[in-house]
Formats: structure tokens, sequence, C-alpha cells
């Protein structure tokens, strides 16, 4: 049973992951073809998968804790990885959140670089997992 916890866990935590490092960039590809989308959706739907990053991580520690009485003790390169990941979902949430607070011109006159820094918060936490996964 605990393994399908933990699996259930870290196949939402993977489609969340996926999600957060690839939309900025389907909304760049989106913008340099001038094609017509509607980006709250996409923006929502990546908030959504942050905050889907966001409480899956917290369902790995209190599934740990509820099953052996205590949280993974983690090294040193493993709590940087940690802090890392954490680090990029919050200042996701908060950019994201930001964003949806504009108008979709406003949002769209924004400079690749904004597009590819949010796929980048998307793609460090993804790297920093293999990390955590190795050390833990």
């Amino acid at each position: 049973m605990e393994n399908l916890l933990f699996a259930l866990l870290q196949m939402l935590h993977n489609v969340g992951a996926v999600s957060v490092s690839a939309c900025p960039l389907v909304i760049l590809y989106l913008i340099q073809r001038r094609l017509i989308f509607n980006i709250r959706k996409i923006l929502t739907f990546t908030l959504l998968m942050w905050l889907v990053q966001l409480f899956t991580g917290i369902g790995f520690g209190i599934t740990s804790y509820q099953l052996y009485g205590h949280v993974p003790d983690l090294e040193s390169f493993a709590k940087l990885a940690l802090i890392l990941k954490i680090s990029c979902l919050l200042i996701s949430i908060m950019g994201y959140s930001f964003l949806l607070f504009k108008t979709q011109t406003e949002i769209l006159l924004n400079a690749p670089m904004t597009w590819q820094a949010l796929s980048l918060l998307g793609l460090i936490p993804l790297l920093s997992a293999a990390v955590l996964r190795w050390y833990v």
C-alpha cells in the first residue's frame, strides 16, 4: 500500500514538473508564431501545476512521516536541492499570480526572456529532483 501512495504522488508530481517546464516554452512558441490563443488558460493551468508540485511535495513528507514516523534524513546536497526546488516553486507561484492580474496584451508584450526564465524555474526543480533522489 505504501508503494502505491508514493507512486501516485510521484505520478502527479511528474506531470506537474513537466507542465511547469513546458508551458512557458509553449507560450513563447505561440507568441513567436503569432498564433491566437488564450494565454490566461495556459497561465492558470501552469499555476495549478505549480500548486500540484507544492501539495505533492508536502504529500511526500506527510506520507513518509505517517508510514515511518519521520521524514527522510537529507544530506547536504539533498538539502540544497530541496531548497532550490522550494525557491523556484515560490518564485514561480508569485510570478504566475502576478501575470494573471495583467491584461492579455500586457502579458503578450513580455520579452521572450520572461518565458525562458519561467521555463528555467520549472527545469531547475526537475533537475534538482535527480540530486534529491540520489542523496536521500
